[in-house]
């Protein structure tokens, strides 16, 4: 296995502290406070934080300098309003595409993982492969600026779904039982109906976080 560079082990470890939520949204980020928290010197430590302002994780003020990323209310519709955009273009394609078996193996193994995070409430877990399952959908329509698009704005809503999750784990089935339909749809060739799923299962998921 191929070991990870200081700026790659600076990365993950500052997307880690993101994502389970020890380094709240908001919260501004310093070189100095992050060596001492990381235990790394000052260069690696840069060179991550340019990445996770590129993957939408902090944003860079003139002020404040780096802070964690913090969506507004109005910035959270906008950015579901463009998923369901791009995801409901990408499942009407599925009327015509060639699911193959890799992929109908990889769905129905990401799947299994979901039930798993869901049967142990694994929040954390289970946005993870959430966000798996609907990048593997648009992964195989092969448009690599839609692909880019989505990774980049669900990073910031994973901030926000994590925590949503934690609150009401009753959502986590709901979220599980769509996920099993969509794929069905997909299998089927009934792009229309899987889009029209996609469309109401993101809209859930706004209103969820829109009204927590």
């Amino acid at each position: 296995m191929k070991k990870l560079t200081l700026k790659e082990q600076a990365y993950l470890k500052m997307k880690q502290l993101i994502m389970q939520g020890e380094i709240k949204p908001g919260t501004s980020l310093t070189e100095r406070e992050l060596t001492d928290l990381l235990g790394m010197s000052r260069t690696p430590i840069r060179s991550a934080l340019e990445k996770l302002e590129a993957d939408g994780f902090i944003v860079n003020t003139p002020n404040k300098g780096p802070i964690v990323t913090n969506i507004s209310i109005q910035k959270l519709v906008d950015i579901y309003d463009l998923r369901i955009a791009l995801e409901s273009h990408v499942a009407l394609h599925y009327n015509h595409l060639t699911i193959t078996d890799q992929l109908k193996e990889s769905l129905e193994k990401n799947l299994k993982i979901q039930h798993e995070a869901l049967l142990k409430y694994d929040e954390n877990e289970f946005s993870k492969i959430d966000t798996d399952f609907h990048l593997l959908i648009l992964n195989y329509y092969g448009n690599e600026e839609i692909t880019k698009v989505f990774t980049q704005i669900q990073n910031q809503l994973m901030l926000l779904a994590i925590e949503e999750f934690k609150k009401n784990s009753g959502n986590l089935q709901y979220f599980y039982e769509d996920h099993v339909k969509i794929y069905e749809y997909l299998l089927q060739n009934k792009g229309s109906d899987a889009a029209k799923l996609l469309t109401d299962h993101l809209e859930f998921g706004k209103k969820t976080l829109v009204m927590k």
